[in-house]
């Protein structure tokens, strides 16, 4: 089977802005860009080369007709499927139907000034369902399947899209018909010119779904989410409300992330950009906004990579601090009942969940 559809629904907002940094529509390339992520860490945490596809990817020069037998000792798994230079990506995707609304924009300051002045922090982006067709045009079907298990394991546990160390990209999709699993021996095994030593490997993940319960109707604690004093309350807490009310999630991604750099890294400035970036440097851990559970329940995902020892124990037990949570999300107001980490995995697990289904 060489075509799929695809059925995503959005969780929290999807941003995949053009090079004017807007994002009013769906840009298939922003979503393909995610995709290779993901795709790239997962083949190295089974074992595999892959490059990095923000730096050097293989490249392809064809000068005879023997040269395409050796094709999968030339290109590593990613730069096969998703392309490079000298070869097309072996997929296409087509967007079949797409119902999405652009997001009220809302915008934070944030707690600190950063070099003498207050940052503005954005919540922005598309929300709604988008169906989309993919249609594979190679015979590795291991690839195929990779791919496909890679947008299972992104609306299981991820994010999708650009922006997602800002909460963006929670997604919950569908893949139909379903697939078979083919056998993992038939990856290549050349350590490829290209290939990434310091990249994301899926083995050093580690995942969590975590739900906060608040005390009353989160429609009627808008007005209590933290902001800078200066920031123009009325209008936030106005959108707040909005897109608690009409899309299901509350703009929290940042507080959590603030909350876990002054409990956490306030006095390591090192491991503190390490985990949570800097300019010029992406973060390893990464926050979801919160996701409507219920009227007065919402679900949050975290993920990261190259944790140090307890890192990851550490995360666990400050996002499960009540008293730290009313103090970053609702500004010392006592409205959070109770925390309750729901699900946890790692990326090991989730490899030998699909090996073992082989």
């Amino acid at each position: 089977m060489n075509k799929f559809t695809i059925t995503i629904q959005t969780l929290t907002p999807l941003w995949t802005g053009d090079v004017k940094r807007k994002c009013d529509t769906l840009k298939l390339t922003g979503l393909l860009g995610s995709l290779r992520w993901w795709f790239e860490a997962l083949v190295r945490g089974i074992g595999y080369k892959a490059c990095d596809s923000t730096g050097e990817k293989c490249e392809l020069k064809l000068e005879k007709p023997t040269d395409l037998q050796d094709i999968m000792q030339k290109l590593c798994p990613a730069c096969f499927l998703f392309g490079t230079t000298g070869w097309k990506k072996r997929f296409w995707v087509e967007e079949k139907k797409k119902e999405l609304m652009e997001i009220p924009l809302i915008v934070f300051g944030t707690r600190k000034k950063r070099k003498g002045k207050y940052l503005s922090r954005t919540c922005r982006g598309i929300q709604g369902e988008i169906e989309l067709y993919v249609h594979f045009n190679n015979s590795k079907k291991i690839y195929n399947f990779l791919l496909l298990e890679t947008i299972k394991v992104v609306s299981q546990w991820g994010m999708l899209g650009a922006q997602i160390a800002q909460g963006n990209g929670t997604i919950f999709s569908k893949i139909h018909p379903q697939y078979t699993i083919h056998s993992f021996e038939s990856l290549p095994k050349t350590r490829f010119q290209r290939h990434c030593e310091n990249c994301p490997d899926f083995r050093n993940f580690k995942f969590l779904k975590f739900q906060i319960t608040f005390k009353n109707d989160i429609k009627g604690i808008a007005k209590f989410i933290w902001r800078k004093n200066n920031d123009d309350n009325r209008k936030l807490s106005g959108n707040i409300k909005k897109l608690w009310e009409n899309f299901g999630f509350l703009p929290i991604a940042f507080h959590l992330r603030d909350l876990l750099r002054q409990n956490l890294w306030r006095n390591n400035k090192d491991r503190r950009h390490k985990m949570l970036g800097k300019m010029g440097f992406g973060s390893r851990v990464f926050v979801s906004h919160a996701y409507k559970i219920s009227d007065n329940t919402v679900e949050i995902r975290i993920f990261g990579y190259d944790f140090q020892k307890n890192g990851w124990e550490n995360i666990k037990t400050s996002i499960s601090n009540v008293s730290l949570l009313n103090q970053f999300l609702v500004n010392n107001n006592p409205l959070v009942a109770g925390v309750n980490i729901e699900l946890e995995t790692t990326g090991k697990e989730i490899i030998k969940s699909f090996l073992r289904s082989e």
